[in-house]
């Protein structure tokens, strides 16, 4: 019996040494967004992923390749260095507030939009076809941002989500990079609260002085970008009374706006370019079906509209599969007639339906 008792013991024992084990090494190894992008195939943290809103961006279901997905994080080349020049903070171009610095016009009348754009020109050539490529959900998954830095053309624009760990950080990186910038602000969608996102969504129920207090909120994440773009917001941007007022600061502070047309219905850039302010819009989201054949094909449309209009805008999100297939797209683009330019190049010469 003290023999069996003994075993019985000892398996106990290493029984609760293994499970004691696993648990250590769960704990310290474990990434968080690693296991949203193996759950979801895509970024789980964004909150335009938590609920499909076909309405919001259609057709974003979809499968990735997450064993291409990795290799391509660890494995993507980076390219020669050719940063365009993008100016430093000027704190004369802000403003103080109880959430941190906002963007201002300077008293000299020198504005955001103007003084952190891009200096260098996109091509010497002015007979190429002009296409901005906007990259949102910057900065919510650290190693995807990455790649994106390193992998991206200088002419794309990154558009940052507010609810990045460390916004400040990474701005600073796309600055001295090269990129543009956009600030992306929550609004609302038409399933909210079911799809719901996040604590600074500017939502159709506010009042004037809360949504404008979430706006300021939103805006003082980050310095030194050229505009706005909506995150989600198929309803918000639908109603003339909620988005104008939002419009009216956005443009008091000297910033374009970039409809992301989250909806058909949108009257974003409408009144936005009533205001006469920059305004752009997006032509389409490339990545809805997240591989490399499906984005090519939206990348070829978005040429094709950019051919017959003379400029055209493509939204992508964060994917390690659609970064490196702009990359390699964009790679020999003015061979084939256009020229990658960033957001602000684009800025009021769109058809605005």
């Amino acid at each position: 019996m003290p023999t069996s008792l003994n075993a019985l013991l000892m398996a106990w024992a290493i029984s609760l040494i293994v499970i004691v084990g696993g648990a250590l090494y769960l704990q310290f190894t474990y990434d968080e967004a690693d296991y949203a992008v193996a759950e979801t195939g895509a970024d789980a943290e964004t909150p335009d992923e938590a609920v499909k809103e076909p309405a919001d961006v259609p057709n974003e279901a979809g499968g990735i390749d997450l064993a291409e997905s990795s290799s391509e994080i660890e494995t993507a080349p980076v390219p020669a260095s050719n940063a365009s020049a993008i100016n430093a903070f000027d704190v004369a171009l802000s403003e103080d507030s109880r959430d941190g610095k906002l963007p201002a016009i300077a008293v000299d009348g020198r504005r955001p939009f103007n003084h952190y754009a891009s200096k260098s020109p996109a091509s010497t050539s002015g007979t190429l076809k002009k296409i901005a490529i906007v990259v949102t959900d910057m900065g919510r998954i650290s190693r995807t941002t990455q790649l994106a830095m390193d992998r991206l053309p200088v002419n794309a624009t990154l558009a940052f989500s507010p609810y990045a760990a460390d916004i400040a950080r990474w701005g600073e990186a796309a600055r001295t990079k090269g990129h543009e910038s956009l600030l992306m602000v929550p609004m609302e969608p038409l399933n909210y609260p079911q799809n719901d996102p996040g604590p600074l969504s500017l939502l159709i129920n506010n009042s004037g002085r809360q949504n404008g207090n979430l706006l300021k909120a939103s805006m003082a994440r980050l310095t030194g970008y050229v505009g706005i773009t909506n995150s989600m917001g198929s309803r918000f941007t639908a109603s003339p009374d909620s988005i104008r007022p939002m419009l009216e600061e956005i443009h008091r502070r000297g910033l374009m706006f970039v409809d992301a047309r989250t909806s058909q219905f949108s009257q974003a850039a409408q009144i936005s370019s009533a205001l006469n302010m920059p305004t752009a819009l997006n032509n389409g989201y490339i990545d809805d079906t997240p591989n490399k054949t499906a984005i090519e094909n939206e990348l070829s449309r978005l040429e094709n509209r950019a051919r017959t209009l003379g400029s055209a805008v493509g939204f992508s999100k964060l994917y390690p599969i659609s970064i490196n297939t702009i990359a390699d797209w964009a790679s020999n683009l003015e061979e084939r007639g256009f020229v990658l330019v960033p957001i602000t190049q684009v800025a009021d010469t769109q058809p605005l339906r």
